[in-house]
């Protein structure tokens, strides 16, 4: 029973990132859902010992914080220090989740709704340089 219940819980992970990375757009209002939806399988998965799963778990717990963040401000000061407080929480989650490399951080965040509007300024806090610094000689 053990056996298939590992089984399970490696497949759901898979298809979770999976989805995540290809197929999903997460809205701010969507990772509440999310949020909610992850430690609804955290507590699942933690009453029925499933362990290697509740590793994969605890990183997302981390990563859903990333969708949670709002940078739908009007004003470009207050949308540029959104920006960069969600820059530095992709640094933060990349550098100290055990489970998922920064890269895969990167990529979970880009599948924010907002992501094409906001991407110039995260890249240049997570990257450290911007379209402005590139000059082509």
């Amino acid at each position: 029973m053990d056996v298939f219940k590992q089984e399970l819980g490696d497949r759901l992970i898979t298809l979770l990132i999976q989805l995540l990375m290809k197929k999903f757009q997460i809205s701010t209002i969507g990772g509440i859902q999310f949020s909610y939806d992850i430690n609804s399988l955290y507590g699942y998965y933690q009453e029925n010992r499933i362990k290697p799963a509740i590793e994969y778990l605890i990183g997302f717990k981390k990563i859903d914080q990333l969708y949670l963040v709002d940078c739908s401000s009007r004003s470009s000061s207050e949308f540029k220090a959104q920006c960069k407080s969600l820059g530095k929480l992709i640094i933060d989650v990349g550098r100290d989740n055990g489970v998922f490399t920064p890269a895969e951080v990167y990529q979970f965040v880009s599948r924010r709704t907002d992501w094409d509007r906001i991407k110039r300024n995260i890249d240049k806090v997570v990257y450290g340089l911007g379209a402005d610094d590139c000059v082509i000689m």
